[in-house]
């Protein structure tokens, strides 16, 4: 697979992320699965799941948290795929 870099990402609505890739694909990525480990489970705060960065072409939040860009295009619904489909 190629390397992917994540360029922008902003929150969509509650748990996920609208993620664009320098390749300008983009994706929905989910994580309310992480959210159920301990780790990820700060994420679940909509005050701080909103911090969400770009850095380094990854995702981050201020205390740590990351999804490296092959999880979340890998994870992620294309950006219309669910067009059709109920929620």
């Amino acid at each position: 697979m190629a390397l992917r870099t994540i360029v922008s990402a902003r929150p969509a609505h509650e748990g996920v992320l609208h993620v664009r890739f320098a390749s300008g694909e983009e994706r929905l990525f989910d994580t309310r699965p992480f959210q159920r480990s301990d780790f990820f489970q700060r994420l679940a705060d909509p005050g701080y799941f909103a911090q969400v960065r770009v850095e380094a072409g990854t995702v981050t939040w201020p205390e740590g948290h990351d999804f490296d860009p092959g999880t979340v295009f890998a994870r992620g619904e294309e950006v219309g795929a669910s067009a059709g489909r109920a929620r």
